[in-house]
């Protein structure tokens, strides 16, 4: 998908912000409230909805991997984030709530309890609605095997920030 005028803008614009913000908080917050006003704005010009869609999902994919690496060091093994359901699957409507699956290594969980507790709090203060698990491979594949719908949600996942090998 070719770059549209507001990503190009955001992907230089957001990004010299942040490095130069003593509250992040408040930039990630008024980001989201940006990008979604100009999706708005979008869909009353005719824009057709499923590529409002797709760029919200775009949109929302390169604030969480911001976010994670402001908790996360980025190349930390042993630790994922990754999209799921709807979400995973490149749909998430205005109001949506954001699945989110976050994979551990066994055994790393008290290692970055305090860290995915920032993220997610700070994912929450920023205004999107999260659904989350903090679970291993291990725990995935039993879920998945007693719930079909939690093996629903993980086949439509894709990687956003992390270990790649979990």
């Amino acid at each position: 998908m070719p770059l549209t005028d507001m990503q190009l803008f955001f992907t230089g614009s957001f990004d010299r912000a942040l490095a130069h913000t003593s509250t992040p908080l408040e930039l990630f917050r008024h980001t989201l409230h940006s990008i979604d006003e100009a999706l708005a704005e979008r869909f009353a010009k005719g824009v057709g909805v499923a590529d409002l869609v797709r760029q919200r999902v775009w949109f929302v994919d390169e604030l969480l991997v911001r976010a994670w690496h402001r908790f996360i060091p980025a190349g930390q093994a042993g630790i994922a984030l990754a999209a799921v359901g709807g979400y995973g699957r490149h749909e998430l409507h205005p109001n949506s709530d954001i699945d989110l699956l976050i994979l551990l290594a066994p055994g790393t969980q008290a290692a970055h309890q305090a860290s995915l507790e920032k993220f997610l709090a700070f994912l929450w203060d920023i205004g999107l609605e999260v659904g989350h698990s903090v679970r291993t491979v291990q725990d995935c594949v039993e879920e998945a095997g007693r719930d079909v719908g939690v093996a629903t949600n993980l086949m439509e996942s894709r990687l956003l920030a992390g270990d790649g090998m979990l």
